[in-house]
């Protein structure tokens, strides 16, 4: 009360009374805007959009996220035995994320200090602002989010790029076709956390300007083949498939940080500005992980009611020393509302058994 007066409608409490949450947060919108065209022929089609995405966070800082996306798509018969297409798509977005140490330091704010204090204005020992301090009211911590808030920006920039091609032959029409097909998602991250210095009081501040940039790059690349026979003769159905996958994952990261750059703006936010690079903080890292897979599966039903199957898998990767494994698989089925004491039993429309026995990889453990 000695510091920052006392109510006029009560004078036995404090004049201030902040809401930390209500000071610290905003409305947020968000905005979604679509434009697409579609057309084509007998022997082609497109598909052509665009798409703007904005968002505000709800912390009153730099604190949003925005994003633009282009996207195509076409299909394209050659003529009778060959179909070709693929679509594309092309993002890039911006983010600003939220500085999380806030929302703990307005948890633990005190209700009776100020966002800004009149008392610090004029102190040339205070800067870039007079935030106020809690110290000054007894408290051990600052426990004010604002300098944290309006002196940090932690900025990514995601571009992404995601590619489907795919050729289809018949072979022989109706019975042996054949389809590769082509996959590549490739994306980089550009990172850059900048968190400038602030004076409040002693142990309520940051010493020096920090510049942390990293660089990470992730590429992913699927390309399968697939040779598929059907035949039918009276009520015998069969269908044969072979095939081949191959992928090929990448991952790249650059990563430094830098002290006590400039102070003149966003032109200095740059690691030759700095006068420190901190040599523990240097990280140049990556990782490939590539496999092939070859697999078949032979299927027969017999008059859409008994079905037989059988798959078999072949997979390696370089992740292990034993790099491959071997996976089989057989099933049967039985259709029971095709048999004839099922027809028109009121119950079923549709009835299956099915039972099968096989086994299954995964490689998906951490990178060693």
């Amino acid at each position: 009360m000695q510091r920052y007066g006392r109510s006029r409608i009560n004078p036995n409490v404090p004049n201030v009374n902040t809401d930390w949450y209500d000071e610290i947060l905003r409305p947020a919108l968000i905005q979604n805007h679509s434009l697409g065209v579609t057309g084509g022929s007998d022997n082609a089609t497109y598909a052509i959009g665009a798409n703007y995405f904005g968002q505000q966070g709800i912390l009153k800082m730099k604190n949003e996220y925005e994003r633009f996306n282009l996207r195509s798509k076409i299909d394209f018969k050659v003529n009778d035995n060959l179909t070709v297409g693929g679509n594309m798509v092309i993002s890039n977005a911006t983010r600003y994320d939220a500085e999380n140490s806030a929302f703990r330091l307005a948890y633990y704010a005190v209700p009776i200090l100020p966002v800004y204090d009149q008392n610090l204005a004029g102190n040339e020992n205070v800067f870039p602002t007079n935030y106020a301090n809690a110290q000054d009211l007894g408290y051990r911590g600052g426990q004010n989010p604002f300098p944290t808030m309006d002196n940090s920006e932690l900025r990514s920039k995601i571009r992404n790029v995601l590619a489907n091609f795919y050729a289809q032959v018949h072979i022989i029409p109706e019975k042996l076709t054949f389809k590769t097909a082509y996959n590549h998602n490739f994306e980089t991250i550009e990172r850059r956390e900048v968190r400038l210095p602030y004076f409040i009081g002693n142990g309520f501040q940051r010493e020096n300007a920090e510049l942390l940039k990293r660089n990470d790059t992730y590429s992913n690349q699927i390309w399968d083949n697939t040779l598929t026979y059907t035949e039918s003769f009276g009520k015998h159905n069969l269908t044969v498939l072979g095939g081949s996958s191959f992928r090929d994952e990448s991952f790249e990261r650059l990563e430094a940080k830098g002290l006590n750059f400039p102070l003149s703006g966003e032109e200095a936010y740059y690691l030759d500005q700095a006068q420190t690079i901190v040599q523990d903080d240097v990280k140049d890292d990556g990782r490939r992980e590539y496999g092939l897979s070859f697999f078949g599966r032979v299927s027969y039903n017999y008059d859409n009611r008994y079905l037989l199957y059988g798959t078999y898998r072949a997979d390696g990767t370089n992740k292990y020393q034993e790099k491959w494994g071997y996976f089989p698989t057989i099933g049967a089925g039985w259709v029971l509302s095709e048999e004839n004491f099922m027809q028109d039993n009121g119950v079923f429309d549709f009835l299956k058994f099915r039972g099968s026995w096989g086994k299954l990889g995964n490689d998906k453990v951490p990178w060693q």
